[in-house]
């Protein structure tokens, strides 16, 4: 961050263990810009940068520095881009049509920014997260008289409405996708408030409760797997990092890192929101408060799991292999070993790999 005529500049940055946080190389000293998803290869980010006017999407990458993604026809100057696929060849985010409205766009090198318009009868749209197989668009769009509404996008059945939560207002809006598209999270309006949610195509749109004592929650982002979901709780005007697991509920992190797993915050003193989750569910960051009362980003290492065990019997064995192939040939999720969104001969090498060294 700098400053120019007296205003702040503000810089897309990334953090890596080997050289902490580091502006974006490429971008001029003189221009703000912001950081918004990293691919899950970690090989491309994407965000906006300030321009005349407005703003425009960007993507980076080592080899292709900034790329400037422009914005829909006819629109004003003011795009910005939200996610991107695992490999990032896709990328998706907000852009202006021509009618002065909001749009969610999809954006691919050969074909440019896309809009993917609106639910029947909407105004506008916008776009939150994409599937790291670049197939599944998730973001919410409003109807006038009808409130605002999470969508799921696929090029087979265009936008499709999720709902909302029941006993509140319409109001629902999607943030995070699984690997494969099978689960959505999100925030919406219940009848106790604003309430994290999780979509799947079985079940629905579900709410998460809050952490106990809190009055509201918000979902940020969800593991490779749709079993792990991060975010933040409020009570009152503050706010508390959480993790969501099917078998556990929602909890306070904060006290998972610190009473279930024994481990020291380091200089942070709050936990406030946990923003995102990398692929397993064992990594997770977000920002609070550090020991001097400032604003700082912080990560967590939640420990490894023994994912060979695949059964979960608690020994690593040749029933693993067998439930693991049976797995595979279902083509379940769950057997997307190395993240890439594909089921296929790698993931098998790749569990096997993992099964012959066992688990410490």
């Amino acid at each position: 961050m700098g400053v120019c005529d007296g205003f702040l500049i503000s810089h897309a940055a990334r953090w890596t263990p080997e050289e902490n946080m580091r502006g974006l190389p490429g971008q001029p000293d003189e221009i703000s810009s912001w950081a918004n998803a990293i691919s899950w290869g970690g090989s491309t980010i994407v965000g906006q940068t300030k321009i005349e006017g407005g703003s425009e999407a960007f993507l980076w990458t080592e080899a292709s520095g900034f790329v400037m993604l422009g914005d829909l026809p006819g629109g004003n100057p003011q795009s910005r881009a939200t996610s991107a696929s695992g490999d990032g060849a896709v990328v998706v985010g907000t852009g202006n049509a021509d009618d002065g409205q909001a749009r969610a766009f999809r954006w691919t090198e050969d074909e440019g920014m896309v809009s993917l318009g609106m639910l029947p009868n909407g105004a506008n749209s916008s776009c939150g997260a994409i599937s790291a197989d670049g197939r599944v668009i998730a973001g919410q769009s409003a109807v006038p008289g009808a409130g605002l509404q999470a969508f799921r996008w696929t090029e087979n059945e265009g936008m499709v409405g999720l709902g909302d939560l029941p006993g509140g207002s319409v109001f629902s809006v999607a943030r995070g996708v699984a690997s494969h598209g099978n689960v959505i999270v999100g925030y919406g309006l219940s009848e106790e408030g604003w309430e994290a949610f999780r979509w799947t195509e079985d079940e629905g749109m579900v709410g998460l409760g809050s952490i106990e004592e809190s009055q509201y929650s918000f979902a940020w982002d969800v593991s490779a797997d749709g079993t792990v979901v991060v975010g933040e709780s409020k009570a009152g005007g503050r706010g508390r990092a959480f993790i969501w697991t099917p078998a556990e509920g929602m909890r306070n992190l904060q006290e998972v890192i610190q009473d279930d797993l024994g481990l020291d915050l380091g200089t942070m003193q709050e936990l406030i929101k946990a923003s995102a989750v990398s692929a397993d569910g064992r990594t997770i960051v977000g920002w609070g408060f550090n020991d001097d009362g400032g604003v700082e980003a912080w990560l967590v290492y939640l420990g490894s799991v023994c994912r060979a065990d695949f059964d979960k019997n608690g020994t690593v064995e040749a029933t693993d292999v067998l439930a693991y192939l049976q797995a595979w040939q279902d083509e379940r999720f769950s057997t997307d070993w190395n993240y890439d969104a594909i089921i296929d001969t790698r993931d098998i090498i790749a569990f096997l790999r993992e099964w012959v060294a066992s688990c410490p």
